[in-house]
């Protein structure tokens, strides 16, 4: 979506939000909250503003959400704010904070926020090995559990591929995939396990790796850009019997 109009759906989601959460009285009246925060976004490395990134305010009570973008200058302000406590999130594909930001907001003050500064994300390390990785095997299937450090990146999708270790294809290309649903597989930010049994016989050398799929980047048309990490290759060998 072009960026001009991604701002102006966000200004129209966070009006929206402030609407729905008023009574009508307050919406054309005095009751209006007139609470701001304010604050500047920069970057950790260079304590240089950090523009276009879009932050989002949530009030811990009542939950509700309000969304902004940082300016030229690195600067952001939240307008209509109720008294309460508000977490600050700067949200970007790439960037992160590694602190959480929770600031008091009065009715009908401006609230400075601290300068935020914010990292680079980093690409995902997902781990496998023979060892602690395989946690089961029978002749037509074989549990796995994969490690992960997400790097603080916009983790999408997980799973394993696999193929037969005599077919000379690149596993990552070509093998079978078995992804991680949170339906029947155990999995967490940090580690994930399944069972993969398709199409395995017995007495079967296998090659397998794990993946996770993260954003980073955009594409030529300015969507979020899927990429793919993989772990190291492992073999493991169904029994015969």
């Amino acid at each position: 979506m072009n960026r001009k109009y991604l701002k102006i759906l966000i200004v129209l989601i966070s009006t929206l939000t402030l609407f729905s959460s008023c009574k009508k009285d307050d919406i054309f009246g005095p009751g209006l909250p007139s609470g701001r925060l304010s604050g500047v976004l920069k970057f950790e490395s260079s304590n240089q503003p950090a523009k276009d990134i879009y932050i989002i305010v949530t009030d811990t009570i009542s939950k509700s959400m309000y969304l902004t973008y940082s300016k030229e200058d690195g600067s952001f302000t939240v307008s209509h704010l109720a008294t309460g406590k508000y977490s600050v999130v700067p949200t970007n594909d790439s960037l992160y904070c590694p602190t959480q930001i929770f600031v008091d907001v009065t009715d009908p003050n401006n609230t400075i926020v601290p300068d935020i500064l914010i990292k680079p994300t980093q690409i995902p390390v997902v781990t496998i090995d023979p060892v602690t990785s395989v946690l089961a095997v029978t002749k037509t299937s074989i549990q796995l559990k994969a490690l992960v450090n997400h790097g603080y990146s916009t983790v999408i999708s997980r799973g394993f591929k696999y193929l037969k270790k005599s077919d000379t294809r690149d596993v990552t290309v070509s093998g079978t995939t078995k992804n991680i649903t949170t339906a029947s597989d155990p999995w967490t930010l940090n580690d994930y396990t399944t069972t993969i049994t398709s199409g395995l016989t017995a007495n079967t050398e296998y090659k397998i790796v794990a993946y996770v799929s993260y954003y980073r980047g955009k594409t030529s048309t300015g969507a979020r850009k899927v990429n793919y990490a993989y772990s190291s290759e492992i073999v493991v060998k169904t029994p015969a019997i």
